[in-house]
């Protein structure tokens, strides 16, 4: 760059960079004024770089619109029911837990075929079909002997409470 100009140094951009880069380069506005240079992460307002923007901003990138129900934290109707979650008086791998189960991140089979890291997505336990949150939780056949047995301690929801996957789960 030619400070003095304020302007590029085309001829070492396209020396140092492949062509489309220096074009995006070159691109690139040069400030009139002298300011200082900081490092900001546009995606935020406040610039600063979390891991939270950058999963959100490569998600739709991937999808092309707003995030699936991880983004939803930022949705007022869905509010209460992150607050339910983070906010549960459970040990944190609890609300861990229950968050990976709606958002659909659990390190289910279902979601380790979609990546391709396993050949098929049939539940290893009981075989009886893909093996997704809403199954590994709520409907394999072992899940649902495990509530039946822990119901003689506790009191947990009735199984007919169980309908949907993910979010739906926790109204």
């Amino acid at each position: 760059m030619y400070l003095d100009r304020k302007e590029w140094d085309v001829g070492l951009i396209r020396e140092i960079f492949h062509s489309f880069d220096a074009d995006d380069i070159c691109r690139i506005s040069i400030p009139r004024l002298n300011v200082k240079d900081c490092i900001a992460w546009h995606p935020e307002k406040n610039g600063i770089f979390s891991v939270r923007s950058a999963y959100k901003l490569a998600a739709a990138i991937k999808h092309k619109s707003v995030l699936e129900p991880s983004s939803s934290t930022n949705n007022p109707d869905n509010r209460s029911i992150w607050d339910l979650i983070w906010k549960a008086d459970v040990p944190p791998k609890v609300r861990i837990f229950g968050w990976r189960v709606a958002t659909n991140t659990l390190a289910t089979k279902k979601n380790k075929f979609r990546r391709t890291i396993t050949l098929d997505a049939t539940c290893d336990i009981c075989e009886c079909g893909d093996e997704n949150e809403f199954h590994a939780v709520v409907s394999c056949t072992k899940s649902r002997a495990l509530r039946h047995k822990m119901r003689e301690e506790w009191d947990l929801p009735a199984e007919k409470q169980f309908w949907n996957t993910g979010e739906d789960w926790l109204q």
